[in-house]
């Protein structure tokens, strides 16, 4: 049984890096600047059917996830034990703490934020943009060389 080349097995590792989009992986890992996006995807779609590459994705696959399992594990772990120091000194806001931060990492508790977003004020600075761009098409033919660019500008960042 033959080996991965350096170049299959960094795709492997691009491949997880990428969260499973093959293509992406490809790009990074080969001389694909030059490429079109569907000869990229047939590419990578090649690669994908390789056995051994298929294999050694599968490996460091379940190696991200045993190590991931661990390291929550640890974490509990020791919230576990905060958890039952606290208990046996009577700290109930230490305990329930504990009790919070273990749930949390369980998905027992989602925690909701909220964003605002001013709108309105979003609006008006487009609307200036817009006032702005209004003003400089106004400007004569003699005078709209300069200005050109700017308007450009201008309106690329109004869209």
């Amino acid at each position: 049984m033959s080996k991965l080349t350096v170049k299959q097995a960094t795709f492997c590792q691009k491949y997880l890096e990428c969260d499973g989009n093959a293509s992406e992986a490809y790009r990074r890992s080969y001389n694909a600047e030059n490429m079109k996006p569907n000869t990229i995807h047939r590419k990578a779609s090649e690669l994908m059917a390789n056995g051994m590459v298929r294999a050694r994705i599968e490996e460091l696959q379940e190696l991200a996830q045993n190590r991931q399992l661990m390291t929550l594990d640890r974490i509990i772990g020791m919230h576990t034990k905060t958890y039952e120091k606290a208990m046996a000194l009577d700290q109930t806001s230490a305990a329930v703490s504990a009790s919070n931060s273990i749930a949390r990492l369980l998905g027992y508790v989602i925690e909701k934020s909220e964003q605002k977003v001013d709108v309105e004020h979003k609006f008006l600075v487009a609307e200036e943009a817009k006032s702005n761009v209004m003003k400089l098409k106004s400007v004569t033919k003699k005078e709209k060389a300069e200005p050109t660019r700017q308007i450009r500008m201008i309106e690329d960042r109004v869209h």
